[in-house]
């Protein structure tokens, strides 16, 4: 019990807070100049550029598996189909769109929380 109170206060504190809160910025901005920086210097048919878009792809598709197979939160106690047709339709409103990220997830998200909202 005192161990929890301990990381209670610990993550209460507003010292830690902010530090946390500038660690997190600092790494978001770091990576954004590194971007801006680089930017004119990397060729968007190259083998790097092709490389980072598949990796980025996969961590989403990745990202989508776990959700749909090993929900976690109270997501794992909607229903598999409620899940499965999110993702169908995000993924066809995506291809539909020519490959829109944002039309797709868009979607996807927006038939999940409609899902919710007419089971819940």
């Amino acid at each position: 019990m005192s161990s929890l109170l301990s990381v209670n206060s610990f993550l209460t504190d507003p010292a830690t807070v902010w530090m946390a809160i500038a660690a997190a910025s600092f790494g978001t901005v770091f990576w954004r100049v590194l971007g801006v920086i680089l930017d004119g210097h990397i060729d968007p048919e190259g083998a790097i550029y092709r490389w980072v878009s598949a990796v980025a792809y996969a961590m989403v598709a990745g990202l989508i598996a776990r959700v749909l197979i090993l929900p976690s939160a109270g997501v794992e106690t909607l229903e598999m189909g409620l899940r499965a047709a999110s993702l169908a339709i995000g993924l066809g409103v995506w291809w539909g769109m020519g490959r829109s990220v944002l039309g797709g997830l868009a979607a996807g998200v927006g038939t999940f929380a409609l899902g919710v909202f007419l089971i819940g």
